[in-house]
């Protein structure tokens, strides 16, 4: 299409981003489902709020108000890391997936004996790409440019600099025209009425 593509990746360390990631999610569950609580007129238990996330709950009052400040003191390195990335490219292409898409049940939120850091590492082994833009707030796409042998389709991330969702739809836009998928459906999906 045009396109000069190279190899290339941002200057992070991958660990460090991993090991932030988890921190984040498990530091900000206290507030976030005690205010959900609070905004619903309920009282945290199992009855709405499944085993998995609880267990973040749990895990996220072990930590000290001094780790947030840690913990967003990483997340501004490899935000700065990821932004100089997208100085010298436009864009990032990378799987959505680390593999084919798993099994119904393979990843559990409700299992009652779950433990956060094996749920987390279960997480990165099928999704190591997109937490990284969650982390960091730029812009990114999956888009199912790829389907299996068994018609699932596989997708393909693309991210971009802050602010530049406008590139990405654009790229999405001629990519959709140059191989569509409008018509494509996995043996399993919803559709409308």
């Amino acid at each position: 299409m045009g396109h000069h593509v190279e190899e290339a990746r941002p200057a992070i360390d991958y660990e460090d981003y991993f090991e932030t990631y988890f921190d984040f999610w498990c530091i900000n569950k206290p507030a976030t489902l005690e205010e959900a609580a609070r905004v619903m007129g309920r009282t945290l238990s199992e009855n709405w709020v499944e085993p998995c996330v609880l267990a973040f709950y749990r895990h996220g009052l072990t930590y000290a108000p001094a780790d947030l400040v840690r913990v967003f003191e990483r997340m501004n390195r490899i935000t700065r890391g990821v932004a100089a990335f997208f100085a010298d490219h436009d864009a990032l292409l990378t799987p959505t997936l680390a593999k084919a898409p798993v099994e119904l049940g393979y990843i559990d939120l409700n299992h009652p004996e779950i433990e956060v850091r094996d749920f987390m590492d279960r997480l990165y082994g099928v999704f190591p790409y997109t937490p990284l833009f969650n982390l960091t707030g730029q812009p990114a796409i999956s888009l199912p440019l790829h389907w299996s042998d068994d018609g699932r389709p596989v997708g393909m991330q693309l991210a971009a600099a802050f602010g530049r969702e406008d590139l990405l739809l654009r790229l999405a836009s001629a990519l959709e025209e140059a191989r569509p998928w409008w018509d494509r459906r996995p043996p399993v999906h919803v559709t409308q009425p």
